[in-house]
């Protein structure tokens, strides 16, 4: 009976909306698209995709994926197919180890609303920290007994001022929103004049030192809001801890000894300008139920990744811990699969999308190589089309990004009683990156940031944007400078107006095998029930909505 209960809710939801889930919107040949399937399609529409919810708007979606299917086809048909289903079957893996991921943190965390609350004064506050790094553990651990001993900041310096394997850094003040979110954890517990644990990083080991402190004064509803999502975040890391220790039991990980001190001689001998030998690359660092991480492995994770997240090569610790990194997800997939994650929606769509994805270009591409430009057309196009052969426009903006409107105001009124707008991008903005900058996003294009170029459009140089919501939060723009639009002369558009026509005349062809392919398969859309079905909003409006409902329960 309980259980009977459980479904009910749901079975009067679709009874209210005149339909169930695996109703037909509408029909091409064997391929049909679902109430779930466009409810779907709906909340993984981005921010450029016009979508409103209006039968106009409905109906150009089914269409689209109606089309994407009918092109999806025909490359399969050109024989793209093999190919195709590889990138499937890897989207499908990956979705299969994110919903894991995702699954596990859901379930374990929950955060009341009072419990962030204890959190508020520690918010609230800017903290002086002091750094000291340590190329090898075991002198972070040497130190780390010299402070259980009573030895303070500066008895370390005395101690370590002549070793090259320790350097001393003066981080100084900072906020609490400009730190890294990685060091939240350890930086959080400190109170003034105490130390942090061990924090093993990309350039080695470090020991932070809380020098002093200082009240910021914000206001409460802001430190609630923080305080929630830091008491969320906090329950996600404990959480997470205790999921990988189950992995490791589960999945069975095992460094191997021989391996780690083969990965420390092979990472020697690539810093000394030689290179490793074959066997030293082969041999296996850890193993796991299904797979293992080789030396060669840890050398590619170690050289593809940025400069700022290598880990630190110099020791077992550091290796085991890069392993570990690496094997996770792999393991996650095979901990997704063990619990028939495979069947979600959202793994099934994933894979679908990612074969359309490789097959569609592949159409296209095949399309476009078949179509002859002549001297001749290239010279009509640009005859024709001279006024828009333009260079491409270009803009630098700042930006300031906030959370609340009271944050909006404040913003604002300093604005307009003449402040700096690159001070109040360090002091305001919740881009930390950008902040540092004063807000400065650099040099880019039109056309690569949907959300800016209607508002980039509206402004001329020097000019501040109204507030504008974005699904990153509340942000306002100063544009700087703006450049490009100066004509092209013939020799300069040349070598584009050629790709122009391919792919103008490309497109009405594939529109025209669209428009034959419908019609041969039997395309019928069912209005009456995509005009009453229930349609979710898309994903980036629902984080809209919820931000503001969050801002809502602070105020």
């Amino acid at each position: 009976m309980a259980r009977l209960w459980l479904v009910l809710p749901a079975a009067v939801l679709c009874a209210l909306s005149g339909c169930s889930n695996e109703d037909v919107v509408a029909r091409c040949g064997d391929y049909e698209i679902t109430v779930d399937d466009l409810r779907f399609e709906v909340t993984k529409l981005g921010p450029s995709y016009r979508f409103d919810g209006s039968l106009e708007a409905r109906m150009k979606l089914v269409e689209n994926l109606c089309a994407r299917y009918i092109l999806t086809e025909e490359a399969a048909a050109l024989g793209f197919a093999e190919e195709a289903e590889q990138a499937k079957l890897d989207a499908e893996r990956t979705a299969v180890g994110e919903a894991y991921g995702k699954w596990k943190i859901e379930k374990a965390v929950r955060v009341p609303r009072i419990s962030s609350l204890k959190w508020r004064k520690k918010l609230d506050r800017r903290l002086n920290i002091k750094d000291i790094v340590f190329r090898a553990r075991g002198l972070a651990e040497e130190a780390v007994r010299a402070i259980q001993d009573g030895a303070a900041y500066d008895d370390l310096e005395k101690m370590y001022a002549g070793d090259e394997g320790v350097a001393f850094n003066d981080i100084g003040w900072k906020a609490w929103r400009d730190i890294d979110r990685g060091l939240t954890k350890h930086l959080f517990p400190l109170e003034v004049g105490q130390f942090s644990s061990i924090v093993s990083l990309s350039d080695g080991y470090h020991l932070f030192y809380l020098a002093d402190a200082a009240e910021l004064g914000v206001k409460d509803e802001v430190l609630y809001l923080r305080a929630r999502k830091f008491d969320r975040w906090m329950k996600e890391e404990r959480a997470r801890r205790k999921n990988e220790r189950e992995l490791v039991r589960r999945y069975d990980f095992r460094p191997d000894a021989a391996g780690v001190d083969a990965a420390l001689e092979a990472f020697a001998k690539a810093f000394a300008g030689e290179r490793p030998p074959e066997d030293l690359l082969e041999r296996s660092v850890a193993t796991f139920k299904g797979g293992r991480v080789s030396v060669a492995d840890l050398f590619s994770f170690y050289f593809d990744s940025p400069p700022e997240s290598r880990f630190y090569p110099g020791d077992a610790y550091s290796i085991i811990k890069a392993a570990w990194n690496l094997a996770l997800p792999d393991i996650h997939v095979m901990a997704g699969y063990d619990m028939r994650l495979d069947n979600l929606y959202e793994v099934k769509w994933a894979g679908r999308k990612a074969r359309q994805d490789y097959l569609v270009p592949q159409v296209e591409d095949h399309f476009r190589s078949a179509i002859e430009v002549t001297d001749a057309d290239i010279e009509q196009y640009y005859r024709d089309r001279k006024e828009d052969l333009v260079t491409p426009t270009r803009y630098r903006a700042r930006r300031i990004l906030l959370e609340t409107q009271d944050e909006v105001a404040r913003v604002i009124k300093e604005l307009e009683a003449g402040a700096d707008f690159a001070s109040l991008a360090e002091r305001y903005s919740h881009d930390s990156y950008t902040a540092a900058k004063g807000g400065d996003l650099g040099s880019m294009t039109y056309g690569i940031v949907a959300a800016y170029d209607s508002v980039i459009d509206g402004l001329r140089q020097g000019e501040v944007s109204r507030p504008f919501e974005t699904s990153a939060g509340i942000e306002i723009l100063k544009l700087e400078e703006l450049s490009g639009g100066e004509q092209l002369s013939f020799e300069e558009a040349l070598p584009l107006i050629e790709g122009f026509i391919r792919n103008q005349t490309a497109n009405e062809m594939l529109a025209d095998l669209v428009k034959r392919k419908k019609q041969d398969l039997g395309f019928a859309i069912d209005e009456d029930l995509l005009a009453a079905v229930w349609l979710p909003e898309p994903g980036w409006k629902q984080k809209a909505a919820k931000k503001v409902e969050a801002e809502r329960e602070g105020g």
